[in-house]
């Protein structure tokens, strides 16, 4: 087993916004925690919703910063963001930033579960999934971002383009209900309702009903041609069951075998 020695930095890797969104979609679960390294008055301008500001919990008793970290990271995955320029090569020593935070966690000796960087930061983050991103009253215009509760949908394929083209989501029907205009800021042109309820968004995309209840056979083949035909037509499609992790993610392996694409 390894062992860190203070003064040795975090292992650590990049990842994309997209899959930073996706983890996002588990902070409730508390299996994620989503860490912002930049000052305070960045953090108060605007931050992913959920992020922790770690410095604000640095005081003058470093031993306590150290044994905070160590608690809250502990068997979690840590995801750090910063800004475009505030890379992890950087700030080796420093108190803050993304190399300085990474410093502090080794230095505290805490067992993250894993250690994961936002490519490009928060403007990288902010350009696709900007409402999920808060804004205090430093914001620019003094305007708060509207409110999106988490959990939204989750994100299967990211569009090659910066929010436009094709993109595969699936959730559960409680996420329509409850986030429901994170549907249109996804820029989903297509809902496929595998449930045997009406689909409950008021402003509706187009809606294909393919209910997997009480049903002989599965229609998983049928709902797959309409993420295939959402493909061809480089438009968002978005699938949803009762749960979101059963029949709507059978119909995303059904979809990807079909493409040859591995699951």
């Amino acid at each position: 087993k390894e062992e860190k020695g203070v003064g040795s930095r975090e292992k650590h890797q990049l990842i994309s916004p997209s899959l930073a969104y996706c983890l996002l979609q588990d902070v409730p679960t508390h299996s994620v925690i989503f860490f912002d390294a930049r000052d305070s008055d960045a953090y108060e301008r605007h931050h992913i919703r959920e992020a922790v500001h770690p410095w604000a919990h640095k005081g003058a008793d470093e031993a306590k910063f150290r044994e905070w970290l160590r608690n809250v990271t502990r068997l979690r995955t840590v995801v750090i963001y910063s800004d475009a320029s505030d890379t992890a090569s950087q700030g080796s020593g420093s108190s803050s930033g993304v190399g300085g935070l990474l410093d502090w966690l080794s230095s505290s000796q805490a067992r993250p579960k894993e250690v994961l960087i936002v490519k490009g930061g928060l403007q990288a983050f902010s350009r696709r999934f900007g409402f999920c991103v808060v804004r205090g009253s430093k914001g620019r215009g003094r305007r708060k971002q509207p409110s999106v509760p988490l959990p939204t949908p989750s994100e299967i394929i990211a569009p090659k383009r910066s929010g436009r083209g094709f993109a595969l989501y699936v959730c559960g029907e409680g996420v329509l209900k409850n986030s429901p205009q994170s549907v249109r800021l996804l820029r989903v042109r297509t809902v496929v309702n595998l449930t045997q309820r009406p689909c409950p968004l008021d402003r509706k995309p187009r809606v294909v009903h393919l209910s997997c209840y009480d049903k002989a056979e599965l229609p998983y083949d049928e709902a797959a041609r309409v993420v295939r035909s959402s493909q061809q037509r480089n438009r968002a499609v978005l699938v949803y069951d009762h749960s979101g992790d059963v029949h709507s993610a059978a119909v995303v392996v059904w979809f990807m075998v079909e493409q040859g694409t591995s699951v």
